[in-house]
């Protein structure tokens, strides 16, 4: 459908330049739809466009500074328009192969798995090791979850099956995936700053946060002044994390101060209230996750071996930690398990 694969492109050229730590600000080229399909909830594709990928704390070492192909997910939204589900990139293959599942339909229930050039299988049970062979070659396959099952327990792996290996990452949808054009600074939690470690040795986290931004430039929230969500140290750097709106968009942003007072803001993406794990991000110098989700508990485990515990609220979860379990508290959610990336 050539008006179908013109509205996906289109979008994709809107959000590109704002992807999360800044990996699509240099973008190459003309983007490329690279498959298209129809799942059960409607149409899908997925979309690749060339990039230099900022030498930022936020990207992979190994993938800093270097030409890299941008992944972008796409499902259809409520009004059957493209939506970005989620977005990642080619890896350099020492962080494993990136995102490889994707939900079509808010609902969850049109999975859409990507050819890696091995063979997957897909299950819908937490702890069965039979999986369902996909067929490969054709560049994603579409597959309807049940009726009844939640999608939580979905999972894709590679054939055959080892139990020592984790399972490939099925993307959570990325902030703003709906296409939000409001601002959403606001949390379903009550916003009060939370310990992500060692409490911060600041006087004023909040105005020094604030000042932070200001000097950035372009940012702001409706109420005048960004929102502070966690505050700790870690490494001897101060680590504050909060939200503010830049451009009328709510946009996560992390603020880190070294022992010298040198200052960096690293800028998150925009984030969506509504997400199992709002605020994911990734720590310079393989420092680990700053994680941050009020109300809710964490659990976290590496490719291989059990799940440890996360902490609440806010924590730093270590390099090795691929994937975290959030449990809500006093009923205010459904247990979920979101890959980090």
């Amino acid at each position: 459908d050539v008006g179908y694969q013109q509205a996906v492109l289109a979008l994709w050229n809107g959000r590109v330049k704002g992807l999360a730590n800044g990996i699509g600000k240099q973008s190459q080229g003309q983007p490329t739809v690279a498959w298209a399909g129809t799942t059960s909830a409607g149409p899908a594709a997925l979309v690749v466009q060339l990039a230099t990928l900022p030498e930022s704390p936020g990207t992979d070492p190994a993938d800093s500074g270097r030409a890299r192909t941008l992944i972008g997910f796409i499902g259809v939204d409520s009004k059957a328009q493209p939506r970005l589900v989620s977005y990642d990139y080619w890896h350099s293959g020492t962080t494993g192969d990136g995102i490889v599942g994707w939900f079509a339909d808010s609902a969850r229930q049109g999975l859409v798995v990507r050819d890696i050039g091995v063979p997957v299988g897909w299950s819908f049970s937490a702890n069965s090791e039979r999986f369902e062979a996909l067929p490969g070659g054709n560049g994603a396959t579409a597959v309807r979850v049940p009726d009844g099952i939640d999608p939580a327990q979905v999972r894709v792996h590679r054939l055959p099956y080892d139990r020592a290996e984790a399972d490939l990452p099925i993307a959570e949808p990325v902030s703003g995936a709906a296409g939000t054009t409001e601002p959403t600074p606001f949390l379903s939690w009550p916003v009060a700053p939370m310990f992500l470690s060692a409490g911060s040795q600041l006087a004023d986290p909040q105005s020094v946060f604030g000042t932070a931004l200001t000097r950035k430039g372009g940012v702001a929230t409706a109420s005048g002044a960004p929102q502070l969500l966690a505050t700790g140290r870690d490494s001897g750097e101060e680590v504050l994390i909060g939200v503010a709106a830049k451009n009328g968009i709510g946009r996560i942003f992390t603020v880190l101060i070294d022992a010298a007072g040198r200052t960096t803001v690293l800028d998150g993406g925009v984030i969506d209230p509504q997400a199992n794990l709002p605020i994911m991000v990734r720590l310079p110098d393989h420092r680990g996750w700053a994680v941050v989700r009020g109300q809710a508990g964490f659990e976290w485990r590496a490719k291989t071996g059990r799940w440890h515990e996360g902490g609440q609220y806010a924590a730093i979860l270590p390099e090795t930690a691929v994937k975290v379990r959030i449990t809500p508290y006093w009923g205010t959610g459904q247990q979920a398990s979101v890959w980090l990336r």
